[in-house]
């Protein structure tokens, strides 16, 4: 009895179900397993922690748009460096492209990858951007200490018929005294040509994660997958939905073929189908039935799904910028009508940045002061980034609700002045010909 209400169950589940949710029944973990194969530790149950990490994000418009604003917020105008005399040699290493790649990174794994490469003096000449989900460490030496890493352009693909595309390359793990070490140790200029340099694998701390951090916005996994799920609810809603108007029902079966050797039922479905999607929206349906019955005329009432979305998706939001730390207002995701002050602007920012922007700043620049350590002349200069709370992005986000004063002084800057009337001087050519 109970298989047969199974089986009934499940006939009717797959009548009313538009969609099959893709999210997992719990967010995937980052279980920490050892990869014998390639002598690594594996981020994940397949290895994929941060591929499940950048599909969460690309498939939420509201995670996003948080993590494009962390982003933004963490870069600022980028780089700004003291004058003397190894300005110029760190304005080399860290460019603002540079900045930009890693504050994404930060943004979306909270951890950061760089390819440092040296002179046979020691001296860092070139330091590249490596994207964070191709790294996976390697297992610690018998020290207890990790030397060694492993990049793969997708980890997800290195069997198969394309995995040569993928094979993982490995690289020294930088440490200061082993990164020294080895330099000294390559005399030979030859040798030293081969040495591929050293990958920065540096992560915020978490208690209990030796070897990768799960980032703090990751708790919302779920309701990440979710936001993006609406998105295919409403889209499949609306090319699948049946939402006529009125029903024209006249009392019958459905029995036999028709003309075309059909069965009946199936030709309903057919018919039914092509009164589908948006194109059809309010158009009337007639159902046949026994010859001599009377035309029934019933209203249609239309589905109300669409409103427990509404208050999902408001509740997907506010689940997932809580997790991100980011108020609404500067994710640019508050519903039109709602956008505040712009006292509620200017405190947004105060809190964001103490509470959040801050303390990731202070972790990328005192990176980039201990990676400066092999600069020739520098000489413990800060490293700052200018203006965490970057006005052009303000600007851009809330010209169309504020006047430009408003915004400036807000986010603490000063009025604009206009530009004082200038004199009109008529110019005068030199060795023109004589008035």
């Amino acid at each position: 009895m109970a298989k047969k209400e199974d089986n009934y169950l499940q006939k009717v589940g797959e009548n009313l179900y538009m969609f099959e949710a893709k999210a997992p029944v719990k967010p995937p973990l980052a279980t920490i397993t050892k990869n014998p194969k390639y002598n690594i530790i594996n981020f994940g149950k397949n290895n994929n922690f941060p591929q499940e990490l950048i599909r969460a994000i690309n498939n939420s418009p509201t995670a996003r748009a948080c993590a494009k604003s962390h982003a933004k917020f963490m870069a600022g105008d980028g780089f700004m460096f003291e004058d003397g005399p190894s300005k110029l040699a760190l304005e080399k290493l860290f460019t603002q492209e540079l900045l930009q790649r890693i504050t994404y990174d930060y943004a979306f794994f909270e951890t950061i990858c760089l390819h440092l490469q040296f002179n046979i003096n020691g001296e860092l000449v070139k330091i590249g951007h490596v994207d964070a989900s191709t790294v996976r460490l390697a297992e610690p030496d018998e020290d207890g200490v990790i030397r060694r890493c492993k990049i793969s352009a997708n980890w997800e693909e290195t069997t198969g018929k394309y995995a040569y595309l993928n094979q993982p390359v490995d690289y020294d793990l930088y440490d200061p005294i082993h990164t020294k070490e080895t330099i000294a140790s390559l005399t030979d200029p030859a040798e030293f040509v081969n040495w591929r340099g050293a990958i920065v694998y540096a992560k915020r701390y978490a208690p209990g994660q030796p070897y990768y951090v799960t980032p703090s916005w990751s708790s919302s996994l779920n309701w990440a997958y979710a936001d993006g799920e609406i998105q295919n609810f409403h889209a499949n809603n609306i090319d699948n939905a049946f939402m006529p108007s009125v029903l024209v029902y006249v009392p019958g079966e459905l029995k036999g073929k028709t003309p075309e050797g059909k069965d009946k039922r199936e030709a309903f479905k057919e018919k039914l189908k092509e009164l589908s999607g948006a194109e059809h929206g309010g158009e009337p349906v007639v159902l046949y039935g026994k010859e001599g019955s009377q035309p029934v005329i019933t209203q249609f009432n239309a589905n109300s799904n669409h409103e427990l979305f509404i208050s999902l998706s408001n509740l997907i939001t506010e689940a997932i910028t809580r997790a991100f730390q980011i108020p609404q207002v500067l994710a640019g995701i508050k519903t039109a009508g709602q956008l505040g002050t712009s006292n509620e602007i200017s405190n947004s920012i105060e809190l964001y940045y103490n509470t959040v922007i801050k303390d990731d700043v202070n972790f990328i620049t005192s990176l980039c002061e201990d990676l400066a350590q092999y600069v020739p002349n520098y000489n413990n200069e800060p490293i700052k980034i200018a203006n965490s709370k970057p006005f052009n992005y303000i600007d851009a986000q809330f010209k169309d609700a504020f006047a430009l004063g408003e915004v400036r002084e807000s986010a603490g800057y000063a009025w604009e002045k206009p530009a004082e009337d200038q004199p009109n001087i008529t110019p005068v050519t030199i060795g023109g010909p004589a008035q």
